[in-house]
């Protein structure tokens, strides 16, 4: 699945789904920040990530938050899948939060 096919499918999915799909998304993020802290002393860039997950974090549920009280005022879909994607590529990120979204609009698709 390219960008385009996976922006596609998430523009499809009605807000209960989106609400499943940010949230596991944020859920997995959790999975990457545990990762990051299990060690002892962390570099600045260690921190720097750490930082961008949880700006990832705020993103994701913000906008979860704005599907389940179903409001208007919200990022569109097509806009929000690009910034969430391109802040993931920003900050070495791209691969845990690419897998997540596959694996919850597979999930979703066979359901």
């Amino acid at each position: 699945m390219n960008s385009s096919q996976a922006s596609s499918a998430y523009v499809a999915l009605n807000d209960d789904e989106k609400v499943a799909l940010l949230g596991r998304v944020s859920f997995d993020l959790t999975i990457a920040f545990r990762d990051l802290t299990a060690e002892a002393s962390l570099t600045q860039e260690q921190i720097d990530k750490l930082r961008a997950i949880n700006e990832l974090q705020h993103v994701l549920l913000g906008q979860l938050l704005a599907h389940q009280g179903r409001k208007t005022a919200r990022y569109p879909d097509a806009d929000f899948f690009a910034m969430l994607v391109r802040m993931a590529r920003s900050h070495a990120l791209l691969q845990p939060v690419q897998q997540s979204l596959i694996q919850q609009m597979q999930k979703t698709a066979s359901a």
